[in-house]
Formats: C-alpha cells, sequence, structure tokens
C-alpha cells in the first residue's frame, strides 16, 4: 500500500516539531508475533527525520531507513521526530495472520505535535489517521483526515492537512481508494 499525506501546511507551524508515531497491539494478547508491519520507501518532501526514535515491544529501526514493527510484544510503539516537507509518503506492508481467539492485531498511525499530542482528526476516538485490523482476509482499513476545526496544541487549527482530499491511499490491487 502507498500513502502519501499532504504535509506543507505543517511546515513552519508553531507546534512543531513533529513526531510520527506507530502502534501496533497484538490481538491474543500474548506476543505471538504472528504479524508485521513495515513502513519503507520513507519520503519527507523536502522535510527530514530528525535524532533517533524511540521504541517499544516489537518496533525497531528508523524513519531514515525503513521500520518494522511485530506483535511480539501486547503493545508495540515507534515514534520519531520529523521536518514536515510539502509531502510525506510510504510504503506500509502488512501481513495477514489471523490470532487465536479471533481477536484482531491492530495497527495506528498517528501524526503529534512538539508536545506529544496527536494532531486532532475527524477519527470518532484516539485522534489517528490510519488504522488498520489484520486478518487472513487482508487488512481492514480505517482513514481519517485532519479536523480542520479543531487547533493544535501549540497553534492554530492546521487547514488541509492530512484532510480527507489531501490523503491519498493506493492499495495493490485497487487503483484508488481517495474517495474522499
Amino acid at each position: 500500500y502507498n500513502i502519501a499525506l499532504n504535509t506543507a501546511p505543517l511546515v513552519g507551524h508553531a507546534a512543531g516539531p513533529f513526531y510520527i508515531e506507530l502502534t501496533f497491539t497484538d490481538g491474543s494478547g500474548v506476543g505471538d508475533a504472528n504479524n508485521t508491519v513495515t513502513m519503507s520507501n520513507i519520503n519527507f518532501g523536502g522535510g527530514s527525520a530528525l535524532g533517533c526514535p524511540l521504541i517499544f515491544g516489537g518496533a525497531g529501526d528508523s524513519l531514515e531507513t525503513s521500520v518494522t514493527i511485530t506483535d511480539g510484544s501486547n503493545n508495540s510503539l515507534f515514534s520519531e521526530q520529523f521536518a514536515p516537507g510539502l509531502l510525506l509518503s510510504f510504503s506500509l506492508m502488512l501481513t495477514s495472520n489471523d490470532d487465536a481467539g479471533g481477536a484482531l492485531d491492530g495497527f495506528t498511525l498517528f501524526l503529534l505535535d512538539s508536545s506529544g499530542v496527536p494532531l486532532p482528526t475527524m477519527a470518532p476516538f484516539g485522534d489517528y489517521l490510519l488504522g488498520a485490523d489484520l486478518s487472513s482476509t487482508g487488512p481492514n482499513f480505517n482513514v481519517y483526515g485532519i479536523d480542520p476545526n479543531r487547533p493544535l496544541t501549540g497553534g492554530n487549527a492546521v487547514f488541509d492537512c492530512c484532510s480527507n482530499h489531501n490523503f491519498e491511499f493506493r492499495a495493490g490491487a485497487i487503483d484508488d481508494l481517495s474517495y474522499w
């Protein structure tokens, strides 16, 4: 899956610098390491990764290369600071294995402001941009844009950043899911 977010409105914003946070929850609750999420081909469109990542559980690597997270822990976390450019794009690969007992592994992507607060989104809870439940039938995605009516912790609201019409989501067998 190739994902691109318009991050131009974040350039020079008072709420920056920003963080990319990825979380991965093991549905079985035992850290069975049966699924992996890989974020690769990361391009900041003129921006860059900053500093060292914070990793926990089955997370590893860096935004400068690629990020891999397994559900080898109940909860895994990756967070790294970045300076936004005009566009944040990356490839996302997710495995599709079922957990025993029917609970699904869950992956979530957030953008955080400089104080560690998620940018406000249209998600019904949790202020995340992209979520995926993993199963043998393939991932079930939930995608939300930035809420332009809610200001960031460190400044004004961000218009046209990662909004539904600026969140491009392309999937392998599906030509274009930009239904926003």
